[in-house]
């Protein structure tokens, strides 16, 4: 256990009070679960972080006395902020969940966290920082469901067709136009020409026929597709007039 937490413990012993408080060197050893050799060695150390002001009864029969002087949030944001520049943000921002006792406070330093990256230190690559709470499983759009990962993958791929939420209606992506037959069944999508990826490469079409292999798998409404160098093919196993709106982000492509 680090000094933090033993300081965290101690608070909490404390009810978070910073009045003066009566407290021998047994309860806090008890408290803090060690000897009282190693509370004397804590209580040093926590006095030279400046959190604590100690005054040992002196004699059989005096009482020592402890106050807090560190805010116990400012503590917890303290360690925070060494693990983010230590470790990961990830190992920052879960210490803040799990000791925080404000949320403003912890979201307060996850803005700072955000704020503080430095852009100009980004030299030729683009970086996309996601700072997250719990692991982020593989981002295969065939096979994501949980809310997170499709919002972060929505800053990663394109679409066949974009929702515009402003006009109500569908916009072209690397679709430039659709099409359907009357049965809503049969659906072509015409493919924008020259698509390629983030790094600059074209697009060859080997790479676009595995994506619909595997999201046909996933999704068992597309029963059938064909892809030309011009456009995609879909037939459902079911009508559908409403099929763009059902498109997953489902092209593993990082395009410019």
């Amino acid at each position: 256990m680090e000094l933090f937490e033993h300081y965290l413990m101690l608070a909490k012993r404390l009810n978070y009070s910073q009045a003066r408080q009566p407290l021998s060197v047994r309860t806090l050893a008890n408290e803090l679960s060690c000897t009282e050799r190693n509370a004397k060695l804590l209580v040093q150390k926590m006095q030279k972080r400046g959190w604590i002001e100690w005054r040992p009864g002196k004699g059989r029969g005096h009482v020592s006395y402890i106050r807090l002087l560190a805010d116990y949030d400012a503590v917890v944001i303290a360690e925070a902020k060494k693990r983010a520049s230590e470790q990961s943000l990830d190992a920052a921002i879960q210490l803040v969940q799990t000791y925080s006792r404000s949320h403003a406070s912890s979201r307060s330093f996850i803005d700072s966290i955000l704020n503080s990256i430095n852009l100009e230190q980004i030299e030729q690559e683009d970086h996309l920082r996601f700072p997250t709470y719990r692991g982020v499983c593989a981002l295969d759009p065939a096979t994501i469901h949980r809310r997170t990962e499709n919002h972060l993958m929505s800053h990663l791929f394109n679409q066949l067709v974009k929702y515009d939420p402003k006009n109500d209606c569908y916009i072209p992506d690397l679709a430039h136009y659709w099409e359907t037959d009357t049965t809503n069944t049969k659906w072509t999508f015409y493919l924008r020409k020259n698509i390629f990826f983030i790094m600059g490469s074209l697009v060859p079409l080997w790479k676009l026929a595995p994506v619909f292999y595997a999201t046909r798998k996933s999704r068992p409404i597309i029963g059938e597709s064909s892809i030309c160098i011009a456009y995609l093919h879909l037939v459902l196993t079911q009508w559908s007039f409403v099929f763009p709106s059902l498109l997953p982000i489902f092209w593993r492509l990082l395009l410019h």
